[in-house]
Parts: structure tokens; sequence; C-alpha cells
């Protein structure tokens, strides 16, 4: 029976079989409940790795480095965007270098002539400027060239190099040498270091120019943000800055990968979009303000562009704070702008606005005085510190020397006068110094008091002819083209003077003129050198239809004129209205539209007598 236990098993596998092979019987009741369907969250997703290649091999010039600039952009942008910098910095020639042997992702440096030729050979595509600071001359403090008093670049080299005074140079090919060869150049001379012995080319980076500067109480042309942070600093002095020749302007230029295939273009294009976005621009405009009093770089986002009333561009680092100038008219937009004297640095002739000014500018007698009209002390206009001026049209041809000495000119009023030219010249200085919104809400109100008047004298049933007299002589008129025309006009009157074609001044003519044109009213200015009694007691004048009716009155105001081509004009327009038209507009509502302008402008108003107004 040895096959017996083998039976067995197959027989039990057989029922088991059976079994496994019969359908489940379902429960009657009580049944088990199912298991619950539980949503199951996806898998997360992996982790930001970060770029894919996060390295950025970033060749710069040593100033950025230097000036301790890029240390303390690097972690903030690190931190941002995950790539990583490895910053090589060198002279711009050397920097560039990196860029044609492949051997740099991005650019960060300063001579426009050697990005453009870069650009030229195709290793970049583009250059952007992004940010700007300024050259510096430092000298030993006794300054025996005279470098501080010079006033430019171009003046201070020649005084050295004709002197004999060491100089000395980065010979590095680097924009700094490269602006300072243009210097040179300007200067009409050639230093040659194996000739001059004044002349050193070093041949190193700014850091050491400046310390081989300062043992050897040499002069040295700098970057102002290396100067300001390099340990040696007390033993140069900073005599001169900010003449146009010393702008110097940093670049970033992506390497082209058509060049060198292994370019980390992207990370190269990352870098360059956060340089020149907010927090960036945050940063580097801020940076040295809280250690060194003052910003050491200036990014071109916070740069303002203007065009002026002659067609000239003009771009400032930002809003300015220090405006100068002689023609009262065109300063007057900066001090209406700013309530009083908030951005005034420097004046011109102030006995001839101590009037309002005295009561709205704090310490007026104090005030620089630059000088009077076209005779400036640009000396001066640079010691304080001036970062514009405004002018005239008719003294456009200062805007060059304002510059030489590194303030901006605008030409802000045109010869042509009109309330549209007060109203633009006002925006124009407004856009300049940050005041825009001021400026609308000004030219607002002056809009609304010149349609009121307008508005008014149209329900007048007659249309004086008037004559407006000039300062100087009872024999100078308004012609059209001057501003006191427009007042005229806008009052319900219409100008006498007709057939003069001289604009921005008055003009000057005869009594038998006038007595040709007859006005019915005459109008002489509260800075004339004459009074209404002497027309009224000047027997030639009896033949005009002013002086038989005595019609001749002193136009407002006693604190500053009315008729002059500024905001307050339109003051001049009220008054105007109320004198022709007594009936329409009564004195008491002259004098509440006064007092809204002053309280808009200056936070204060003033009596009718303090006015001149009878």
């Amino acid at each position: 029976m040895k096959n017996r236990p083998l039976t067995i098993i197959l027989a039990l596998l057989l029922v088991l079989g059976m079994v496994a092979c019969t359908p489940a019987t379902q429960p009657s009741a009580d049944p088990t409940p199912e298991a619950p369907v539980v949503d199951v969250a996806p898998s997360p997703e992996p982790a930001d790795e970060g770029p894919a290649n996060p390295i950025i091999r970033l060749s710069t010039t040593t100033s950025v480095n230097d000036s301790g600039l890029l240390p303390y952009l690097q972690p903030e942008f690190e931190a941002d965007t995950g790539y990583k910098l490895e910053i090589t910095s060198a002279g711009t020639g050397a920097a560039i270098e990196k860029g044609r042997t492949g051997d740099a992702d991005a650019l960060l440096v300063h001579s426009k002539s050697a990005e453009e030729t870069f650009i030229s050979e195709g290793f970049a595509a583009e250059r952007i400027p992004f940010m700007y600071n300024y050259f510096v001359i430092l000298g030993p403090a006794d300054d025996p060239a005279g470098v501080g008093s010079a006033a430019n670049a171009t003046e201070a080299f020649k005084a050295i190099a004709e002197g004999g005074f060491t100089f000395i140079s980065r010979g590095d090919s680097s924009g700094t040498h490269n602006a300072e060869n243009k210097i040179w150049a300007a200067a009409q001379i050639e230093p040659n270091p194996e000739k001059d012995s004044w002349y050193v080319s070093a041949g190193q980076g700014m850091g050491a120019c400046i310390t081989m500067a300062a043992e050897e109480q040499a002069y040295v042309l700098s970057d102002k943000a290396t100067y300001l942070a390099h340990e040696m600093r007390p033993q140069l002095n900073l005599l001169l800055e900010r003449s146009d020749e010393m702008k110097n302007t940093y670049s970033m230029l992506a390497i082209s990968p058509d060049k060198w295939a292994d370019t980390n273009i992207d990370g190269a294009n990352a870098f360059i979009e956060w340089m020149q976005g907010e927090k960036a621009t945050q940063l580097i405009d801020s940076y040295g303000v809280a250690e060194y009093g003052e910003q050491l770089f200036f990014t071109m986002a916070g740069e303002i562009a203007l065009t002026d009333v002659v067609g000239r561009t003009v771009t400032l680092p930002g809003a300015a704070t220090k405006v100068v100038g002689t023609h009262n008219p065109s300063m007057n937009t900066a001090i209406v702008l700013g309530g009083g004297g908030k951005y005034l640095a420097g004046f011109g002739n102030k006995e001839m606005a101590d009037g309002l000014y005295q009561y709205v500018i704090e310490n007026f007698d104090s005030l620089t005085s630059i000088g009077k009209g076209k005779n400036i002390n640009f000396e001066t206009v640079a010691s304080i510190g001036a970062d514009l001026a405004i002018l005239p049209e008719r003294f456009t041809d200062q805007a060059e020397q304002y510059e030489a000495v590194g303030v901006p000119a605008i030409v802000a009023l045109p010869n042509t006068e009109s309330f549209d030219t007060i109203k633009n010249s006002l925006t124009l200085v407004a856009k300049a110094l940050g005041e825009e919104a001021r400026a609308a809400e000004i030219c607002e109100f002056f809009d609304n008091q010149v349609t009121k008047a307008k508005e008014v004298s149209s329900k007048a049933s007659r249309q004086p002819s008037v004559m407006f007299l000039g300062g100087s002589s009872m024999l100078t008129v308004a012609p059209e083209a001057m501003i006191q025309s427009y007042i005229i006009e806008a009052a319900g009157g219409k100008n006498a003077v007709t057939g003069i074609d001289v604009k921005g001044e008055f003009a000057e003519v005869n009594l038998e003129q006038i007595i040709v044109w007859n006005p019915d009213v005459i109008w002489i200015p509260a800075y004339a050198d004459y009074t209404v009694d002497d027309i009224l007691n000047d027997a030639g004048w009896t033949a005009t239809n002013a002086v038989k009716n005595k019609a001749v009155y002193q136009f407002p105001s006693a604190l500053e004129p009315w008729d002059y081509p500024t905001a307050s004009c339109c003051l001049g327009v009220c008054w105007a209205t109320n004198n022709l038209h007594p009936e329409l507009y009564t004195k008491d509502e002259l004098m509440a539209d006064v007092d809204a302008y002053y309280t808009l402008v200056y936070g204060r108003t003033f009596t009718a007598e303090e006015l001149g107004i009878k």
C-alpha cells in the first residue's frame, strides 16, 4: 500500500479545486460595509531644482567690484534666481577679452567704443546701458595744479601737464583709461610715460592706482564709488567731479552663443533682466547712501529725459533738487512748484524779486546770488552743488556754460509768450522736479480763471482798446506776441498795438504812433520807472482817449508782477477783467480768486493793500 498517501493528496487537491470554482454566495443580512473610496493626493511635483545650468561666468570691470557694489548685489541675485555668479574682474579691455575667448557668459563694463567694437565683431547682439556714476579727479590737499578751480576736466588735465605734476594713469585699456585718454585728446596733449617723467602708466586696477596716488601725493582719475570705498581715501582730496566728460556709463552684454556654443545665454539674460528690475534698481540707487552720505551709482531707471522749448534733449539722473538761474520769470516755475524756496540753490538779481519772495522763501536774503542776467559766476554755480539751471530762450547760449561745470540746463520759457507757453513751461520744469501732479493742479486753476474771465467779458457791451506800456519807458509797448496781449484779450479788451513784429520784449515806439493807436485804456506795470501821473500830466498824451478819460492805471501787483509770463498772470487776467468790467466782476470776487491762488501755491493769503490793489 505504498501509493496510498499520494492518492489521498491527489483527492484533497481535487476537492479544493472544486470549492474554488464554486461561485461565492451573498450574505443574507448585515453585510460587511465596503471599504470607503479615498481620494489619494497626486504625488507632489519634483522640487524646483533651479536652472539647468546654474553657473553664470560674469566678466566685469574692477570698479563695480572694488566699490563693493557687486558683492552687495550678488547674494540678492543668487537668492532670487537660483543662479550662481562666478565673477572675474579686470580692466574693461581685459574683461571684454574674456568674452572674445569664450570665458564669459556676460559682461558688465564701461567703455562704449570698446563695447560697440565687440558687438560689430558678432560677440554680442547689443549693449544695455543700465547705470552710471562719475569719474573724479583726485589729488593732494594742496592741489598745486589748481585742479579744484578748473572749469572742467580738460582744463584740469592741461594744468597738470603744464605744471609737470605727477599723474597716475591706469594704463590698462580699461574704461577709466579710455575716458582718461579722451580727456587728454580734448586737451590736445599726448602724454608719453617713456618721455614724460610726470606721467606714470601703472598698468594696474583702480584700487591699486588710488593707493599709488595717495603714497606719491599725485593726481589720478578714478570713478567716485571706488574712491569713497578706498581705505586710503583720507590721503587724497576729491578735486573735480561732474563735468560732462566725466560721466561713466556701465553696460551689460550677453555673449552670443553663435560665437561660443557653451555660452549660458539663459543665465546671462536672467542676470541682465534682474539687474534692470525694480529690486536691483532700488539696491543700486541706495548703495553707499547710509555709509557715505551720498548716492554712488545711478540707475537709468531713475533718469528723466526732457525735450526743452528749443528742442534740446536733456537727461537728468533723477529729479532735480537744487535749481539755479538768473531770469526771474523762468525761475518762478520752480518757486511756484515748490511753494517757495524748496528747490532754490542760487538766484539772480534778488533786488528785483524781493517783494513776494521775502514772504514765501525762507531766508531769501541769504540765498546765494550767482550773478545777474547773462553775467554769471560759474565757479559759484559749481560750488553750491546745483543740479539744474532753468533758462529763457534768449539765454540759450548759457546752457553749454552751465553744463561745462556739471549742471544740466533746460530752456523752459520761449520768446513767444502765451497762456499755453506758461503752462508748458510749468509742466516741463515739473517733470524735472518730479512735481507733475502739482503742476497739473496749478494749470487747472489757471485754465479755470481764464475761462471765467472770458465768460464774464463775453457779457460786456463794449470791447475797449488797451495799451500795455513797458517798465523802462513810456514809449515802449507790449506787442501781440507778449503775454500782456493775451491778458487784454481774455479780459474782454483788444490790444491797441498792432503791426509790431517783436517777440519776448517790449517794443520801442514814438508818441506819434501811440496817438494813432489812440487807446481807450492804458496800463503801466508795477515795476515801471514812471507813474500814472507822469502820463496824465504829459501834454503830449492828452490826445489819447485814455488820458482824456483818466483811464490810466497801474497794473498790479506790488508783491509780484501779474503781467509776467508766469503762473500768477492768471491773476492779472482777473484784475484786468475787474478793471474793464467792474459791473460784471467785482473787487470782492477778484480778491476771492486771488486768495484761492495764493492759498493753493503758497498756503497763505495777502491783503489788497499788500498787493497794491485799490
